[in-house]
C-alpha cells in the first residue's frame, strides 16, 4: 500500500494571475500522506519577490496507517502587485525514531502577475463622446418641441 503514497508537484492557479487576484497552491496527495489543519499554519513569508509557504502534514511510515485517501490540498498564498515571483512550497511533519521535525521542499514555482486591465473608457469622457451626447440631447429636445407645436396647432383647429 506504500506504493500509493504520494505528494505530487505543486501547481498554481490561476495560471496567469492579475494584480489583486488571489493565487492558490494546489497539491495532489495520496494514501500515506495528508495535509492537516494546525494553528499558525500555513505559514506564508515573503522576502522581496520570493514567497514561501510551509504547510503542516502527516506522513505514515507504517502501511497499516496509510488510510488518508487521495485528494487535492488548496491553500491561498495571497494577491500581489504586477511582477515576477517565485513560491517555494514546503511541508513539515514529525518523523519517529528518533522523533524529529522534517521539512521537505515540494517545489519552487515561478509565476508572473500582470497588471489589471485598464477600465473601459466611456465614450462620453472624450471630446467626440461629449459632442455625440450634446447632439443626442439636441435631437430629443427638437423632437419634443415639434410634437408640442403640432399638438398646439391641432388644438387650435
Amino acid at each position: 500500500q506504500l506504493a500509493q503514497a504520494f505528494v505530487d508537484q505543486p501547481t498554481l492557479s490561476p495560471n496567469n494571475p492579475t494584480e489583486n487576484q488571489t493565487v492558490f497552491v494546489n497539491i495532489r496527495i495520496g494514501v500515506c500522506d495528508s495535509f492537516i489543519e494546525q494553528t499558525g499554519y500555513p505559514q506564508i513569508t515573503q522576502s522581496g519577490n520570493a514567497i514561501r509557504i510551509l504547510i503542516p502534514s502527516i506522513h505514515a511510515f507504517d502501511s497499516s496507517f496509510c488510510n488518508f485517501g487521495t485528494g487535492i490540498a488548496i491553500d491561498s498564498i495571497g494577491a500581489y502587485p504586477p511582477g515576477s515571483y517565485t513560491v517555494q512550497v514546503d511541508r513539515t511533519y514529525t518523523a519517529v525514531g528518533p522523533t524529529r521535525t522534517v521539512v521537505d521542499t515540494l517545489g519552487v514555482l515561478a509565476f508572473t502577475v500582470a497588471a489589471a486591465p485598464a477600465p473601459a473608457v466611456l465614450p462620453t469622457n472624450g471630446f467626440i463622446g461629449l459632442l455625440a451626447l450634446f447632439a443626442a440631447i439636441l435631437l430629443i429636445a427638437v423632437s419634443v418641441l415639434r410634437r408640442r407645436q403640432r399638438d398646439r396647432n391641432a388644438a387650435d383647429v
